[in-house]
């Protein structure tokens, strides 16, 4: 499911269903100094995972796929959610004044950004959403982020929604 108009450009092609909005008034004060700067891409990783299973698993185990099969069916799942080439080609500039800038070498978008819950938590708001990234790691030169989606969707066919969650993981460096 891409989605050319993304806020963050860093997952450009994520599904738009399940954004996180901010809530609540925990608010860390000034922006933490060593989030301020230019961030480029340093790696990522991706997890699929249905009904708490990882998404392989699932697949032979509940529709009977063999291994290969099954990863054949991963690959396409996680090519609906993410390009790496944009994921590979990100560089994100946060400014003092609480404002971003992210670009995957064709576009770029801009918006504010803040930091809640001791720099835990980075939310970055644009004109049409907020998106919310848990902050696995922020130093001086290492930027990590994940982000994460979930879907119901029946995989099955036996009329029950299964749980799809995706989970990514992005590391930059200064």
């Amino acid at each position: 499911m891409k989605n050319n108009c993304s806020v963050f450009l860093l997952f450009a092609v994520l599904s738009t269903s399940l954004f996180y909005a901010c809530s609540g008034s925990d608010d860390d004060g000034p922006l933490a100094a060593t989030i301020v700067g230019f961030w480029s891409y340093d790696s990522h990783e991706i997890e699929a995972r249905v009904n708490d299973k990882d998404f392989v698993t699932f697949l032979v185990e509940e529709l009977g796929m063999n291994e290969v099969q099954a990863q054949f069916y991963q690959s396409l799942l996680i090519a609906s959610y993410v390009s790496t080439e944009d994921l590979q080609s990100t560089t994100l500039e946060f400014n003092e004044d609480g404002t971003y800038e992210v670009s995957d070498g064709t576009d770029t978008e801009t918006g504010t950004y803040e930091l809640k819950d001791n720099s835990s938590i980075l939310l970055m708001h644009s004109e049409d959403s907020t998106l919310e990234f848990l902050v696995e790691e922020l130093s001086q030169n290492r930027l990590s982020l994940t982000f994460s989606e979930e879907e119901q969707i029946d995989l099955t066919e036996d009329g029950t929604e299964e749980a799809i969650h995706m989970l990514i993981s992005l590391k930059l460096k200064k």
